[in-house]
Formats: C-alpha cells, structure tokens, sequence
C-alpha cells in the first residue's frame, strides 16, 4: 500500500483514539418533525452513496451499477496516487482539484470538493457523532467514521461504475478531504462556529425505493448555510448545496420558522471531457433552478423545488411532522409526501415515515 495512505489514514486515529461524549449537540437535536426525523445511517449512506443518479444520463436501479469493477478500480487508484497524479497531469490535478484557477468550469471539482466533501461531509461525520451519542451507543467516533467513509467509498464506486483505469478523483476526496473534514469537524469552534453563525444543517430529500421495480427516486444529500443580514434582524441571505448551488433570501417568521426563496443552478447532465479514455474526466452540464423552502428551528419542512430538467421538473417534498395530529389523548406526526414531475407528464410520488431507514412506498403514475 502506498505511503500516502497510510498517512491518510493516520489522520482518523486522533478521532478514534479521543471517543468521548461531546456536549452539546450542534446538528443533531433529535426533533421529531421535518428532514431531521429523517437522520440516521443507513439514510446517510444512501443518500451519499447514490446521490449522482440524480443525473438525468445515469439509471436509476442500484443493481445495474458495476460494482466489482467500480471498488477494484478506485482501489487500484488509492494504492499508486502519485502514479495516477502524474499520469494524469500533476498541475492540471491541482488546479482542478484545489486551487480555484481553472478555466472550463466544468473542471472546477474544487468548489463540490471545499463545500460537499469538506464542509458537509465534516457536518455529516459530526451529526452522525451526536446520532450515536443520542441512542445511546458506545464507540460513536469510530461509529461515525465508518459511516462517512462507507457513504463517501459508494459514492466513489457509483461514480466511476464500469470504468476502468485512471481516476483522480477518488484520490482527492477520500485521500484528503474526506479524511480532513473528521478532523476539522472534530474541533468544537469549527463545529460552534458553522452551527451558530451558519446554521449549517442537512436538508436531505426523502429517499424512497420503488416495491416495482426496485429504482430509486428522490436521493440527495443537500445541506444549508444561513447568515443572518446586519441590521435587519428579520432578514438572512441563505445558501444551498449539494449537487446543485442556490442563493436566495430568508425571512425569519418567528423564533422557530424560516421561508427561503433561491435560485442557481442544478447539475444535470454527466458528461465525459478528456480525449483519453485511459483517463476518467466526468463535467457537469448546468441547468437553471429555483426553490422554495420553509423550516422549522433548520429542520426542513417542506420544499418546492423547479429545474430545467427532462426528469424532476418540479418536485415536492412535504417532510414528516408537518401536521401534528391529535387521536384521543395521543399526539402522532403526520407522514411525509413527495411528488416528482417529469416533463412527459410522468408523475412519481410517495409516502415517507419518520425513522425509517428506507421508504419504499414509492410509486409512478
């Protein structure tokens, strides 16, 4: 095994080796209404692993994914970096890959490494620290570690598929930033400091599973940063990520609820950029979107959302706990919804429960 690895690897025992409770949550609060009852791993793992089938030209069916040839093929990248850098172009890596300088901006794989990988991915191994922590189960650093590393691994197997040979891109993710943001998100001001100032949170979709045909709809993990407008105390000026970026304004309604209005562009489309085909060099086609958002002490509560796509035209998202419903004496939240529009007037919607790992009441119509 290459050297770089291990050094990669050694930057994870500091978290490991220090497991203790920390205190108090930053992003994980255990509410029982909107995208938080949502939170747990395998969610985590999901929406991670198989976000980038939100793109309109890949499938939608886990099982048609090469597996086999994805994992051997990123592995086989981990274990020589320094070959593959070279091979692939060592300024042309690190202008593309750290440094925001380069011209095509389809190559600019800085700005999802710095926000996604870095900041929401140090976010994710954070909430998944304190899910741990809140149902009481030991080991939650080494825990959460597997977690994150297991979704940014499948996500990395998902992408590459059935290519086989040189693939950088693993080699930045999961060989610097990923390991990075456990470390960063380790320190109490970074996670004090994204929590209060930012309101950094996950507004994950609703990820549900077909009981057809077993495709997958409605994957994605987003995440939200909030800044508060000096002098207008009412007013914020809010910014989503995930596969898409979008910039708006948010008014604070009351103590507890926000509605946010954006827009900016979605990824749409993978496309190859190289003329080598030894060499896997995967852009982003860009289409226009726009959304609407209301929260609830940062919780998502529902969500509508336009793009300029051929699949997911329109899509609702109405989180679990919208409606608290009284039977008795006994008080239950309401189930979410979602509903996906496609421009061939295909609709696909959907039940989600609270707690549930994996929503399969998906269906078209």
């Amino acid at each position: 095994m290459n050297k770089m690895v291990y050094v990669c690897l050694c930057l994870l025992w500091p978290a490991i080796l220090f497991a203790q409770d920390l205190e108090p949550r930053y992003f994980y609060r255990g509410l029982n209404y909107g995208s938080e009852t949502l939170v747990n791993p395998v969610t985590m793992i999901l929406h991670g692993g198989y976000g980038i089938l939100q793109a309109e030209n890949r499938t939608s069916f886990p099982d048609e994914i090469d597996y086999r040839t994805g994992a051997k093929n990123v592995w086989t990248n981990l274990r020589h970096p320094l070959r593959m850098i070279k091979e692939y172009g060592t300024e042309d890596f690190i202008i593309e890959q750290f440094l925001p300088l380069s011209a095509d901006r389809r190559k600019a794989y800085y700005w999802p490494n710095y926000t996604t990988h870095l900041i929401g991915g140090g976010m994710s191994y954070r909430m998944m620290v304190e899910w741990y922590q809140a149902h009481g189960i030991v080991y939650a650093k080494p825990l959460a570690i597997t977690t994150i590393m297991t979704y940014h691994y499948l996500n990395e197997i998902v992408e590459n598929n059935g290519f086989v040979g040189n693939n950088t891109d693993p080699i930045a993710d999961l060989l610097f930033f990923d390991p990075l943001s456990i470390v960063l998100f380790s320190s109490e001001d970074i996670c004090r400091f994204f929590s209060e100032t930012f309101s950094l949170s996950e507004w994950a979709f609703q990820f549900s599973v077909s009981p057809h045909d077993g495709g997958i709809q409605n994957q994605g993990q987003n995440f939200m940063m909030r800044y508060s407008v000096p002098y207008y105390s009412s007013l914020n000026v809010i910014y989503l990520f995930g596969n898409h970026g979008q910039l708006g304004l948010s008014w604070k309604k009351n103590s507890r609820d926000y509605i946010s209005l954006t827009y900016g562009y979605a990824s749409n489309r993978l496309v190859e950029l190289g003329d080598d085909e030894r060499i896997l060099q995967l852009g982003t086609e860009l289409v226009p979107m726009a959304g609407i958002y209301y929260d609830r002490n940062r919780s998502l509560m529902f969500s509508f959302i336009y793009t300029q796509r051929q699949d997911h035209l329109l899509r609702l998202n109405l989180y679990p706990g919208f409606k608290q419903w009284q039977v008795g004496n006994y008080s239950f939240p309401s189930p979410g919804l979602f509903l996906l529009l496609e421009r061939d007037r295909n609709i696909i919607g959907g039940i989600t429960f609270g707690y549930l790992p994996i929503q399969i009441m998906g269906a078209g119509f």
